[in-house]
């Protein structure tokens, strides 16, 4: 089974793809969020041939739904009404803070030759979330 994970956010939304066999997540691309995102990810997911979307669930330190979560369900809602295929969620605690600790340097690299985060992270971000969904089904 091939999966879709998304990693919702207000101005750029990352999107990774599993392999056929729905056991290793990589990054696919970044979007801009906007009012055409339903629809772009509808088209990923038919040329993609996805058979399941797995969208980050953002939470707050407390368990609770963060700021961003009803976003993140009105895109849910939007997509079910356009695909017949699964949407299920996953935490996604830390997933872009992990992406970014694990670019840090070693300890002998100068500050001046690490690079700036770019957006590339939110597609890291999606696979790290879809990964972990992965691994929860496989185990």
């Amino acid at each position: 089974m091939k999966y879709l994970g998304i990693d919702y956010g207000k101005k750029r939304t990352g999107l990774a793809v599993s392999s056929e066999d729905g056991n290793i997540a990589f990054p696919l691309r970044i979007l801009e969020t906007s009012h055409l995102l339903a629809s772009t990810l509808v088209e990923i997911i038919d040329t993609e041939h996805i058979e399941k979307v797995i969208i980050g669930e953002s939470k707050d330190k407390k368990g609770g739904d963060n700021a961003i979560m009803e976003d993140v369900r009105d895109l849910m809602g939007q997509l079910s009404l356009m695909i017949s295929i699964p949407i299920d969620t996953q935490r996604e605690d830390f997933s872009t803070s992990s992406v970014m600790r694990s670019m840090v340097p070693e300890k002998n690299v100068a500050r001046s030759r690490v690079k700036k985060p770019t957006g590339d992270n939110d597609a890291r971000a999606a696979a790290l979330i879809l990964q972990r969904y992965l691994d929860r089904q496989n185990n």
